[in-house]
């Protein structure tokens, strides 16, 4: 109990001073959209973004029902809609144009195959996500998870939702979607980052958003009980590596692109 009202009186002086800066308009950080990407580090960045924006001028979009709450967004008056310093949730990408025009538009990624890995073992941990019962009970592997249908954020995730194209019509034209996908991420977004080099994106959002505090490596949802990459059977990593082969290819471009500019 003694901890718990410790942390509460923790944030509510932080909030306080993130409000006295924001009435004296000294430090104020650039307004920034942060697309979160299911199993890619996102929680950690949100903690840390959340730490910097006063709680009155964020707008979270983590919902059951996301869908309905992003049109809800989209048909506010522009005046409240831009109001918003920080817009941070899943699925953002349709709301990407209906957003304040100076936002720097953010995304991080993982590489592919441990983005499943890291998937599979945190709905074997987390009893209040929608997949939990159909894992645990079926007592499904991560080969029969990633091959369930399940989930479409289990099968080339990243190129349908950057590329607005259904995994079956991806499929018939890989190479073109791929290509799609990378061209809209590289339009749509200023910074895109990659979970191993999470100091070297922290860093750049300190810089370019003109955060006050710098990220402490704090992480967030890291499951300690997972088998990493290179622990799984090969027979496991090529199921994987088949059911997402789009956004393995997606990945691998996209990483040599960024590395070049």
């Amino acid at each position: 109990m003694y901890l718990v009202k410790k942390r509460i009186i923790y944030k509510s002086i932080n909030e306080l001073r993130k409000e006295i800066a924001y009435i004296q308009k000294t430090d104020r950080p650039k307004r920034v959209f942060f697309d979160h990407i299911p199993k890619c580090g996102g929680s950690s960045l949100k903690h840390y973004l959340e730490s910097n924006y006063l709680r009155r001028k964020t707008k979270s979009f983590y919902h059951t029902d996301p869908r309905s709450a992003l049109n809800d967004f989209k048909n506010t008056a522009d005046s409240k809609r831009h109001s918003c310093q920080l817009i941070i949730g899943h699925y953002l990408n349709t709301i990407i144009d209906h957003i304040h025009p100076e936002s720097i538009k953010v995304t991080v990624l993982r590489e592919p195959i441990d983005r499943i890995i890291s998937h599979y073992y945190y709905v074997k941990r987390s009893p209040s996500h929608y997949l939990f019962e159909k894992v645990t009970k079926g007592k499904l592997s991560i080969s029969e998870y990633v091959e369930s249908d399940l989930s479409h954020e289990l099968v080339n995730f990243y190129t349908t939702y950057f590329s607005g194209i259904p995994n079956e019509d991806a499929m018939l034209n890989p190479e073109e979607s791929v290509d799609l996908a990378i061209r809209n991420i590289s339009k749509n977004y200023d910074i895109i980052g990659y979970l191993d080099d999470f100091s070297l994106l922290t860093d750049s959002l300190y810089e370019q958003l003109k955060l006050k505090y710098k990220y402490k490596g704090e992480v967030i949802n890291h499951s300690i009980k997972r088998k990493s990459t290179g622990e799984i059977d090969d027979s496991t990593r090529a199921s994987i590596q088949q059911a997402n082969r789009l956004d393995v290819d997606f990945y691998n471009k996209l990483r040599s692109l960024t590395k070049e500019k």
